[in-house]
């Protein structure tokens, strides 16, 4: 519920989340800020529910598709002053995610220090940036332990529509590979007397 409300409100503000799931969602994502301690991400969401609030109310039937259009210029202007509140991330919930649902799980079970955990919000960052240090650090402890790229993109990518994100590093190493492969057999054809098999294996660079 949060990655719906965070996704949209950051991309087109609250108008794009309510419209996209409706007012249940859209409670349910406040109620999901107070438990995790949001407490300015929660008050933001309700000033913005209670623009809109009164068109629910009302005998004529408007629906979400068509209330941005008749929402007035105030309405507007109030929900673009609270959605700006809102992409200056208040409360660094991506750290209060990590704190209620998985520092417990990473301190206890798998050890990770907390200076580790808290590295990832270091400087009071944006959330998108915490998510991105976390999920840069676990795509690169993947690999080194010998998990395949696609797995590590569709496990790492999955909130994201473009899912090709290794493909410019996989271009490079590509060509890199090449480049290695043929400086080997030049280097077979100086010296043919040497056992470079082995070096040839250990320079081979499977980036799959």
């Amino acid at each position: 519920m949060l990655w719906r409300a965070e996704a949209d409100i950051y991309n087109g503000g609250f108008m794009q989340f309510l419209c996209n799931w409706g007012e249940p969602n859209c409670r349910a994502a406040i109620a999901a800020y107070d438990a995790l301690g949001a407490s300015e991400s929660a008050r933001l969401a309700r000033a913005m529910f209670a623009v809109v609030e009164h068109y629910g109310q009302s005998v004529e039937v408007v629906s979400l598709a068509g209330l941005p259009a008749i929402l007035t210029d105030d309405e507007h202007e109030q929900l673009q002053t609270l959605d700006e509140c809102c992409w200056t991330d208040p409360d660094g919930l991506a750290r209060l995610v990590v704190e209620h649902y998985d520092t417990p799980y990473l301190t206890s079970v798998v050890r990770t220090p907390r200076s580790v955990i808290d590295a990832f919000s270091a400087g009071g960052t944006q959330a998108l940036v915490v998510a991105a240090r976390a999920k840069k650090t676990l795509a690169t402890l993947l690999w080194v332990n010998g998990v395949r790229m696609a797995e590590i993109e569709a496990f790492v990518m999955q909130h994201y529509f473009d899912r090709n994100a290794s493909g410019p590093i996989g271009a490079v190493v590509n060509r890199t590979r090449d480049v290695v492969e043929t400086i080997m057999e030049i280097a077979v054809v100086l010296h043919p007397t040497a056992v470079l098999n082995q070096e040839c294996s250990d320079l081979a660079l499977d980036w799959s």
